[in-house]
């Protein structure tokens, strides 16, 4: 791989694009794109279109999806416990265990979701899939 294509994703896949905020993720591929294609644009239904000879004969499409999953901060307690809910359809046994990046106007914060421990759990009481709450 080049080293411009290695770095190009590498800045695309580390540049946050939550469901409903794709634009930072967007702006990365046209960019990129813009090198190689006749016509770039982004339309109001978050799509990034990229096109080769406009008027060529067979027309080809890629398509790909742009966004990730996101959660946001809806609380923060006393104890410092962050509580957020989810954007877009987020499954939630995805979230459990995983490296979240909080960004704040002061910068970005690194935290970890976590579960109640499988041995505190009733399971009688619980669901086998689990819930975002």
């Amino acid at each position: 791989m080049r080293k411009e294509s290695l770095e190009f994703l590498k800045e695309l896949l580390t540049t946050p694009s939550p469901a409903g905020f794709e634009s930072s993720g967007q702006k990365i591929w046209c960019d990129y794109a813009g090198q190689f294609a006749d016509e770039v644009h982004t339309d109001a239904y978050g799509n990034a279109v990229a096109v080769l000879n406009p008027g060529g004969d067979p027309k080809i499409m890629l398509d790909g999806h742009a966004d990730e999953i996101g959660l946001m901060v809806k609380h923060i307690d006393e104890k410092g416990f962050i509580y957020f809910q989810q954007i877009g359809g987020v499954d939630p046994a995805l979230v459990r265990g995983k490296r979240v990046n909080i960004h704040t106007s002061g910068g970005i914060v690194r935290g970890v979701t976590g579960a109640t421990a499988i041995h505190l759990r009733k399971r009688e009481k619980e669901p086998k899939a689990p819930k975002m709450h």
